[in-house]
């Protein structure tokens, strides 16, 4: 293709390429927002009882002693 031979098939087809890559974007980008905080939830849902457990058998340990 030179300067500005564009037929009608060639500007549907690149619109149709431009708007499916542009959906698919947007599309990752909003799916990638909404499971960020859920990942993040389960992160610290799953190190919150970790960390009081320890401390508590601390705490009963000095208690015995």
């Amino acid at each position: 293709m030179s300067q500005a031979d564009w037929n009608t098939t060639d500007r549907v087809l690149y619109g149709i390429m431009c708007s499916g890559i542009a959906l698919w974007a947007i599309a990752t980008f909003i799916e990638a927002c909404r499971t960020r905080p859920k990942v993040q939830m389960m992160v610290l849902s799953i190190k919150q009882p970790a960390i009081p457990g320890p401390d508590e058998s601390d705490e009963s340990s000095s208690a015995a002693e």
